[in-house]
């Protein structure tokens, strides 16, 4: 990589990554500590919280596949490692 843009790009790429890991963390503790959700959430807190981390989840695979076209259309070639 030798461009701006093949750092910024790589840059995010990285980021998106380490948030992903960090919500497949924060799932994890979850699931070990069953929290009471208060508010406006169904009674089914485990379902809750198993349907939150998937709308993360996909909202990551979403951000980064649009980086990914982002990244192509501007000529820039980026391998993905989803590391999973």
């Amino acid at each position: 990589m030798d461009s701006v843009e093949d750092t910024l790009i790589a840059d995010l790429f990285v980021a998106l990554h380490l948030l992903r890991q960090r919500v497949e963390t924060f799932e994890r503790y979850l699931e070990g500590h069953s929290p009471a959700l208060r508010g406006h959430q169904t009674p089914d807190s485990h379902e809750s919280l198993l349907q939150s981390h998937a709308q993360l989840t996909a909202q990551l695979s979403a951000m980064e596949q649009t980086l990914a076209a982002l990244a192509e259309a501007i000529g820039q070639r980026i391998e993905i490692d989803r590391g999973r």
